[in-house]
């Protein structure tokens, strides 16, 4: 028997993906701190930790988007993904008066987490039985 999933509004869907992945993102961040003041996480391994949280966040936002939307799924993961990266962007423009390089870097794990998850989030099919031949 299959779970039935709640459907909601597209826009209502991805406004809750998009908090979710803000919560998650800031959460990550916390993480990267306490791992980095610890001394368990490498000044040189920042970039990368943040291209993955960035990543992930897009990814956990977008799937949930995407399974509770009632429109497509890879729309509503990308559209997540890019509310969620434009806020990024809007804040580190505003924050730092400027983009850098590497925000293009995180933008684009971004976009990538929004697609992953937009090709996650589609309806599992049933397979078919090969048909027996005589």
């Amino acid at each position: 028997m299959e779970k039935k999933r709640f459907k909601v509004e597209g826009w209502t869907a991805m406004a809750a993906g998009l908090g979710i992945s803000l919560v998650s993102y800031l959460l990550l961040q916390l993480l990267g701190a306490l791992l980095l003041e610890r001394g368990l996480l490498s000044p040189t391994l920042v970039l990368p930790f943040l291209a993955v949280s960035c990543g992930l966040a897009a990814l956990l936002g977008g799937l949930f988007a995407a399974r509770h939307s009632a429109i497509g799924t890879m729309y509503c993961a990308l559209l997540t993904a890019g509310g969620f990266g434009g806020i990024f962007l809007l804040a580190g423009f505003l924050a730092f008066r400027g983009i850098t390089p590497q925000a293009g870097v995180l933008v684009l794990s971004m976009v990538l987490g929004g697609v992953l998850a937009g090709l996650l989030g589609g309806k599992k099919r049933k397979r078919r039985r090969a048909r027996k031949r005589d």
